[in-house]
């Protein structure tokens, strides 16, 4: 889904209160958003549809030196 809002957030209780988040980026022309040099363990998502404003909330683990992937289905 392009144009997707993506935050994330380093602790959930933040994006639970939907407080500023600690990344943000919109989802690219195939609906990726990449977001590098992470150092955390776990983070907390808040991803927007473009359109509808339907909001997912989610959390990806990203253990040292790895790769996550996350897919989010509107």
């Amino acid at each position: 889904m392009p144009g997707a809002n993506v935050k994330v957030y380093q602790n959930k209780e933040d994006r639970d209160l939907n407080l500023a988040a600690d990344f943000i980026k919109s989802t690219d022309f195939n609906g990726f958003a990449e977001f590098t040099n992470l150092e955390k363990e776990k983070y907390f998502l808040r991803v927007s549809h473009p359109v509808s404003q339907l909001v997912i909330d989610d959390s990806v683990n990203t253990p040292d030196k790895s790769i996550s992937l996350e897919d989010i289905y509107f």
